[in-house]
């Protein structure tokens, strides 16, 4: 690993300023990955996974969403997931990736220049903590971390493990996080940066305040104090490591279950920067609660059946396969294509395909079934049934084309009242249509369209005629005067064109300018 030494864990060398190149491995994971760790270690947020597992407390579920430009170089990404389990129980997730804007400059071990590198890292953690008594807590996270030092991948187990003892609204903490894991770069290991915590504090439902001392590559004094007004909360948190100070403050404002939190974190050496943290809370095993119940309800109307008939008779055959097979007819109640179900005893005996409609009146229709190892055979009366779902199905897309097929025949009503044609009796008949489709009567639905079609036809020959006839009369008598009857004449012919065609209100508006044209020219004669 030739460029081990020049990155020199950069994030370590940032944090820590007192690091000494090389005796450690994987010092991200002790950076803060949310607004709330980067003011103090404490937190009750999927964060503490990192640190204190035993912190983790949740009511319902919880998400949260991190993001800094750490000192104007580090782009840190983190997401954490929450959930109480019969509360007592919590589990939580975590992950968290970091990267660099821009390559660094690399050396050899000797210290020479060797171009740049690129660097990345990863955390993920999957942890628990389980109230044994109601004052006392542990906690376990387990998972990989990981980093990248120009295509020089590295992977290792990180262990972290806490305990919580909370009396009323004193708490106390100890952690370990990091232990027991080496890294081996070219032909030495690294031990992954071990961090023991002791915290101590206070905590009330609006407010903490602890303080607390964390032990790695450097001991770091930890203070911190929070208080929440309504919607908004404000946290300060003081941290001492080599004997520098860095203050720390956040801000967070909720709005219902959700919540921004940002955190101002200052270095003299290295300046500032800024966390920002998006936080919801939600309820998710009401909401899985929900989706199995929906999915058990689907199943079970997937179950459901609905008889249409019995079985009239069969004979049994060899299809081209060799395969024996049963071919039945049966009456319907109503109409119904594709799988059907043979019943016998209120059990299943069999699945069929309908394959042709015999009969219209009575409804019978022809199936076949293949037998299978263990299937019986169909028996003269036996049920026949559908599945209740597939049936609704049918029946809605048979509603929606007749109520496409009425729509159409609707607006050729409209049309032909706009035009001022009697059209009570065609309503009439369109009524009964409607109401026959409500009772999901398809066979007088569709017996009333071929009327309705029928009597709106016969209504715009009919009419359609009748002003032809009129408008051909006053042409006669414009002819007889003397009328130039050229402009007409072709009106006529277009209109008639239109008639032929089915596109009767074209036709008619044709008719209708050619007589009112006919009867000016007409009445303008008579007044000379």
């Amino acid at each position: 690993m030739r460029k081990f030494l020049i990155v020199a864990l950069l994030i370590s060398a940032i944090w820590t300023k007192g690091f000494c190149a090389g005796e450690n491995a994987f010092d991200f994971v002790t950076i803060p990955n949310s607004a709330e760790t980067s003011v103090n270690p404490f937190s009750e947020r999927p964060a503490s996974l990192s640190q204190n597992p035993a912190f983790l407390s949740v009511d319902k579920s919880v998400l949260d969403v991190s993001f800094s430009r750490w000192f104007e170089d580090l782009n840190l990404y983190s997401l954490g997931f929450g959930q109480n389990v019969k509360k007592r129980f919590n589990l939580g997730f975590l992950i968290q990736t970091m990267s660099l804007s821009n390559p660094i400059e690399a050396y050899t071990k000797e210290g020479l220049p060797d171009g740049t590198v690129t660097y990345s890292n990863f955390q993920t953690l999957l942890g628990a903590n389980f109230q044994l008594t109601p004052p006392f807590k542990l906690g376990l996270s387990l998972g990989v971390a990981g980093e990248d030092i120009a295509g020089d991948k590295k992977n290792a187990p990180v262990y972290n493990i806490g305990a919580e003892i909370s009396l009323k609204s004193f708490f106390f903490s100890a952690g370990a996080s990091n232990f027991l894991t080496e890294v081996k770069y070219t032909e030495k290991k690294f031990p992954v940066e071990a961090t023991y915590t002791v915290i101590a504090g206070i905590k009330k439902k609006n407010l903490f305040f602890d303080i607390g001392l964390l032990s790695s590559q450097v001991k770091r004094f930890v203070a911190g104090f929070g208080v929440s007004l309504g919607d908004i909360g404000i946290k300060i948190g003081l941290k001492k490591e080599n004997k520098i100070l860095i203050p720390a403050s956040a801000l967070e404002i909720k709005f219902g279950n959700f919540a921004l939190e940002t955190s101002y974190l200052s270095n003299p050496e290295l300046g500032a920067t800024l966390f920002t943290t998006f936080k919801t809370s939600f309820d998710m095993m009401h909401f899985y609660q929900n989706v199995t119940k929906k999915i058990e309800a689907a199943k079970k109307e997937e179950r459901k059946f609905v008889k249409i008939g019995t079985v009239k008779d069969f004979i049994e055959t060899t299809d081209e396969f060799g395969e024996k097979q049963i071919i039945f007819n049966f009456e319907s109640s109503r109409e119904f294509s594709g799988e059907i179900f043979i019943v016998r005893n209120k059990k299943i005996a069999g699945k069929a395909i309908i394959s042709d409609t015999i009969s219209k009146t009575p409804l019978i229709y022809e199936a076949f079934l293949k037998i299978r190892k263990g299937d019986e055979n169909v028996k003269q009366g036996d049920i026949v049934v559908v599945k209740k779902k597939t049936l609704e199905k049918q029946i809605k897309a048979k509603e929606k084309e007749y109520q496409k097929r009425l729509k159409k025949l609707k607006g050729k009503i409209n049309t032909a009242q706009t035009l001022g044609w009697e059209t009570q009796t065609q309503k009439q008949i369109l009524k009964r249509a409607e109401d026959f489709l409500k009772k999901e009567d398809f066979d007088m639905v569709e017996e009333k369209i071929s009327i309705l079609k029928k009597s709106i036809e016969d209504l715009y020959l009919r009419n359609s005629q009748k002003e032809l006839k009129e408008t051909q009369e006053l042409l006669k008598d414009a002819k007889m005067v003397g009328i130039d009857t050229v402009y007409p004449e072709s009106l006529i012919l277009r209109a008639k064109s239109e008639i032929k065609k089915g596109n009767y209100r074209k036709g008619i508006m044709d008719l209708r300018e050619t007589k009112n044209w006919l009867e000016k020219t007409l009445e303008e004669m008579d007044e000379e």
